[in-house]
């Protein structure tokens, strides 16, 4: 069983990092990071709830909001530094 919550946070960026590069964009960056942080927070804070279904769907969602977060921050980095330094 601790296996499949391992894979569940795994599995949640893989899946999120493909609709990053979409979602983003359309929405804005800086909203989107402020977003993921909220609710970012609130999957953490449901993982504190000590059953199963809870603990995995909190680590699936929060893997997905950290690849949300990855991309932005990537995308924020590249676009307030110029590229000669």
């Amino acid at each position: 069983m601790i296996t499949v919550l391992v894979i569940l946070g795994s599995l949640g960026q893989a899946i999120g990092s493909f609709f990053s590069g979409k979602v983003a964009p359309k929405v804005g960056i800086w909203k989107t990071i402020l977003i993921c942080n909220f609710l970012s927070l609130i999957f953490n804070c449901m993982r504190m709830i000590l059953t199963t279904p809870t603990v995995m769907i909190g680590r699936f969602c929060f893997g997905f909001l950290v690849a949300f977060q990855q991309f932005c921050f990537a995308k924020a980095i590249n676009d307030t530094i110029p590229a000669e330094v």
